[in-house]
């Protein structure tokens, strides 16, 4: 199993608060005007799609359309709009890589939500997101940053933070606004006196790219060790960068 497939894998099986929250993206988005005349998405990489799930719910005459390459997290998106009953929302699913995908439709809000980090910068495939808007369209790029905790945790694929993706983009000439938001993850919920839980090994299977069980003892104390130093009075800190590109 590939990198890539651990990543998606555990990304669909990843359960505590430490990635996107529907309440929490929702209220970020609300603040800052991306979800005003929300009629149609493109969700480029969507994964479980939880909170793709809840805009359709939300918007009741928008529709969504996505790319996403790995079946695990699809399954998990099909539970997703199950849940909140918006299955026959979808216009377009293409299970593909983005850069194969053809899609002469336009969209009011492209959505990349964690998963930019395997587009990395390259300025052909922002040209493409961008060029998916409508007139008056936004495509929003979230990615963590290199405060958060999986950025100290053992890895080795060299992917790209959200600063790091901001000042590329700047430096292209692709004009956004770069803006900032915390979530916080109580510390119970990660690690107790019985040593790392579930959701704490999904995650350090999301960062590093390897199954907690396949990795070294070493490599498990070093996680263990940024957890703890990442422990604020019983909280941990996740900071999440956003590009937002406005047509």
């Amino acid at each position: 199993m590939g990198n890539f497939d651990v990543h998606a894998e555990m990304l669909g099986a990843y359960e505590s608060r430490l990635l996107n929250q529907p309440e929490w993206l929702e209220s970020v988005l609300s603040r800052k005007g991306v979800l005003e005349s929300l009629g149609s998405i493109f969700s480029l990489g969507i994964g479980p799609g939880g909170f793709e799930s809840k805009l359709l719910a939300m918007y009741p005459g928008s529709r969504l359309s996505y790319v996403e390459r790995n079946l695990t997290v699809l399954k998990e998106l099909d539970r997703n709009l199950r849940r909140y009953r918006v299955e026959e929302r979808i216009q377009n699913g293409f299970i593909d890589s983005f850069e194969h995908i053809a899609d002469p439709d336009r969209y009011d809000l492209v959505l990349s939500l964690d998963s930019w980090y395997h587009i990395g910068k390259n300025e052909e495939l922002l040209a493409k997101a961008l060029k998916m808007r409508r007139a008056g369209g936004k495509l929003l790029i979230e990615l963590m940053t290199k405060q958060s905790l999986y950025w100290s945790l053992d890895r080795t694929r060299g992917l790209p933070s959200a600063e790091e993706i901001s000042v590329w983009a700047t430096d292209k000439g692709f004009e956004h606004e770069y803006f900032e938001e915390g979530l916080t993850t109580e510390y119970s919920t990660l690690i107790d006196k019985d040593g790392p839980k579930d959701p704490f090994k999904r995650f350090v299977a999301f960062a590093t790219g390897s199954h907690w069980d396949e990795m070294t003892h070493a490599s498990r104390e070093r996680a263990v060790d940024s957890l703890i130093a990442a422990n604020e009075d019983g909280i941990v800190r996740t900071t999440y960068g956003f590009l937002l590109f406005e047509g």
